[in-house]
């Protein structure tokens, strides 16, 4: 019960933001899937049998853990509009990572790095 009321606020909350982009281009059904995949995922983890054996098992438990940060929170973010995704995190704060010279044991795998670091993504 205490776990079901956010996540049926969540859906509600969901589908009356769906509801108010409505004027503009259809929003993608995939999104829509995944987000609403996520929420199940996380219902499925706290309220099922799951939950019920983590206590008996820790490998059950180490799963719920799994479907609880590493299943269900990416699929929530991958259904946000991406307006609200960049209001929600914000501009990128990471700064640029130092540039690797020759001296660097990993032979320049630092300049690879840098390139796929999230500053340079803009």
């Amino acid at each position: 019960p205490l776990v079901v009321l956010p996540l049926v606020l969540a859906g509600v909350l969901y589908a009356q933001c769906l509801r108010s982009i409505g004027g503009g281009p259809p929003f993608p059904r995939d999104r829509v899937i995944a987000f609403y995949g996520g929420l199940l995922t996380t219902f499925l983890a706290l309220c099922s049998p799951i939950d019920v054996y983590s206590s008996v098992s820790f490998s059950v438990h180490m799963f719920q853990h799994l479907l609880i940060t590493m299943a269900g929170p990416p699929l929530m973010l991958l259904g946000l509009p991406s307006w609200l995704l960049r209001f929600l995190l914000g501009p990128p704060k990471l700064r640029p990572l130092p540039s690797c010279t020759s001296t660097c044991p990993t032979g320049g795998a630092g300049n690879r790095l840098r390139v796929a670091s999230p500053s340079s993504w803009r």
